[in-house]
């Protein structure tokens, strides 16, 4: 017996993981960002941990890849959970929007 078998045993998991997320490949095509986002599409609010395991990131680029998302309000973290925010018109109304507002219209939320 090796001296080193005790420690090349794997050792049980300290908790089972909340949710499964599907790993996507960001060699398809994908870029970092838009994989985090079909990941949340897919599986709900995750936290930065799952995220990053899921995408082979780091979770500071986790963070700094959602901030932009965030800031324009496609995505909300809270009680640290990323999610996106189903009421997210999209980027295209969003500057929609503001051409016509700049234009001197007025718009309203539809009803």
């Amino acid at each position: 017996m090796s001296p080193f078998s005790e420690l090349l045993r794997v050792a049980p998991a300290t908790r089972t993981p909340r949710r499964t997320a599907p790993s996507v490949s960001i060699l398809s095509g994908n870029t970092h960002t838009s994989a985090l986002l079909h990941l949340l599409e897919c599986n709900g609010p995750m936290t930065t941990r799952e995220l990053a395991d899921a995408t082979i990131l780091h979770t500071r680029a986790v963070w700094g890849l959602l901030r932009v998302p965030k800031n324009f309000g496609q995505v909300k973290f809270a009680d640290g959970l990323w999610e996106l925010d189903r009421e997210f018109a999209g980027n295209d109304v969003l500057r929609a929007a503001a051409l016509l507002r700049a234009k001197g219209w007025r718009l309203e939320a539809p009803r």
